[in-house]
């Protein structure tokens, strides 16, 4: 028996987590901060407002910036992906109403 020797380079991260979201409120179409720990500086990274997945940037190990996605509403929770599949945390956040105006008077 012929055996060949292989190698294979893998990096290991430490787990994320999500300590906080501000504001805790907001429109769809606003920023926000979630806050936590082990962030990765990857372009896969993703939001999760309740079953919406939004792109998000990465600020810092500490921090990502996550557009809130339109058309929620009510209450829901809000997780991070580095890899944009593996969603830890929900942190409570809350959608405000969106404003619509009808009339404009000189």
């Amino acid at each position: 028996a012929q055996f060949e020797q292989a190698s294979q380079l893998f990096r290991v991260y430490s787990l994320e987590r999500v300590t906080r979201v501000h504001p805790r409120r907001a429109r769809g179409g606003s920023t926000v901060v979630v806050r936590g720990a082990n962030f990765v500086n990857t372009s896969l990274t993703r939001c999760r407002f309740g079953d919406l997945v939004e792109e998000s940037s990465y600020v810092n190990a500490t921090a990502v910036a996550c557009t809130v996605p339109h058309g929620g509403e009510g209450n829901t929770t809000v997780g991070v992906a580095s890899n944009g599949v593996d969603f830890v945390g929900d942190l409570s956040f809350s959608y405000a109403p969106s404003i619509v105006i009808e009339q404009v008077h000189p």
